[in-house]
């Protein structure tokens, strides 16, 4: 996805979290997944080994 394209993606997934949508994202960038996380899920071999709140998330949403 091309920079333009992400940060309107990240825009769209923080707005529907503030509107109290339950969104479900799936990346292997960590900058995205400490933009719009809430909370974190690893995943391994299918199964979730371990979720949790990420202290580290931003509660801001998409910036930059």
């Amino acid at each position: 996805m091309d920079p333009e394209a992400r940060h309107e993606t990240w825009r769209v997934i923080n707005d529907l979290k503030e509107s109290g949508v339950a969104v479900l994202l799936t990346t292997h960038y960590l900058e995205e997944a400490e933009r719009l996380a809430d909370r974190l899920a690893i995943m391994h071999r299918g199964r979730s080994g371990w979720r949790a709140p990420w202290p580290g998330c931003s509660r801001g949403g998409a910036t930059g």
